[in-house]
């Protein structure tokens, strides 16, 4: 609903809960951060953080419509939080992790959802807002070629 507001995509989340309970990684035993100093955890177990902060995974898990918060503004006005709809009717289940197991397949096979015509119609106006800032961009570098065969 909101593509351009989070630096990972929901892949990052799925691999976390994945890993939440597949004992693979220390990061998630016991009950607190105190218990796992006490049985010196971090000495025996790898942290999931490594395995997610590899180079292959962390641009797996990138969000390639992730704006930063200097690149926000849009039409004179920073957008810094995003305003998710809370009317019941609009809210959905998270079918990639819910429904994995399920007969169908998930037909959710990138990093955003969109649902409703309001969602629509918004990521329609973020992907406007980047095709501008994107033709911008492209004026900036011509001009700077031209500058630099002159």
């Amino acid at each position: 609903i909101f593509p351009g507001y989070f630096e990972f995509n929901q892949g990052l989340l799925l691999c976390i809960l994945e890993h939440l309970y597949s004992c693979r990684f220390g990061t998630f035993l016991y009950d607190n951060d105190c218990e796992r100093h006490r049985k010196h955890v971090a000495d025996l177990t790898v942290s999931v953080w490594e395995f997610i902060n590899t180079k292959e995974n962390i641009e797996a898990f990138r969000n390639p419509f992730y704006l930063a918060l200097s690149e926000c503004q849009t039409k004179g006005k920073q957008e810094i939080i995003p305003r998710p709809s809370v009317i019941a009717k609009q809210v959905v289940l998270w079918e990639d992790y819910f429904m994995k197991y399920s007969a169908q397949p998930s037909i959710l096979d990138h990093g955003f959802v969109n649902t409703g015509a309001n969602a629509i119609l918004n990521n329609i106006d973020f992907m406007r807002t980047c095709m501008v800032k994107a033709q911008e961009r492209i004026k900036e570098l011509e001009a700077q070629l031209e500058k630099t065969q002159e």
